[in-house]
């Protein structure tokens, strides 16, 4: 009987893996191919504001916990393509991280006014590393080489686990 329920809690999750992946799929469908080379040079410098930053991506209807879920599917996307080696999951998954939509509300109205202006310098720094991260992601998978896309991704979450632990606690 127990292993009829893990067998079933095995398949659901898997059933679950799949629906994330083709709604990321879909999503990732119309967003910008990460797989161009001009697409994968990594940014260095932060050379606009936060507004600018925000007013550079395609507004959609959403919040900022949206957009969280929506980079968290595309990370997501990347590890099961990593698990399957299939580098164009990886290389879909990263666009979902690479061409986000800017959610409806400026992002920085979710902190108390004191904390406003050092969370968008922090927007600013992130944006750069979880680009930057992505590239190299969705590079090293079309070059099929697992162990590193497995590492960039390892940093990729480290990078998103350290913001939240700066952050999430100052949300109003």
């Amino acid at each position: 009987m127990l292993k009829i329920k893990k067998l079933i809690l095995h398949e659901k999750i898997i059933l679950a893996w799949y629906f994330l992946f083709f709604l990321a799929l879909l999503n990732s469908c119309s967003q910008e191919k990460v797989v161009k080379n001009e697409s994968i040079k990594n940014e260095k410098t932060v050379t606009r504001t936060a507004e600018q930053l925000v007013d550079s991506k395609k507004n959609a209807e959403m919040s900022y916990r949206e957009l969280m879920n929506i980079l968290g599917s595309g990370t997501t996307m990347v590890q099961l393509g990593i698990l399957m080696e299939n580098k164009q999951m990886i290389i879909e998954g990263s666009g979902l991280i690479l061409n986000h939509a800017a959610p409806n509300e400026d992002p920085w109205l979710i902190m108390n006014k004191q904390d406003q202006e050092e969370f968008k310098n922090s927007l600013l720094s992130y944006d750069i590393i979880l680009d930057n991260y992505a590239r190299e992601i969705a590079e090293k998978a079309k070059e099929e080489d697992w162990l590193e896309v497995n590492k960039k991704t390892y940093e990729l979450i480290n990078s998103c686990v350290v913001c939240h632990s700066l952050w999430r606690h100052k949300v109003k």
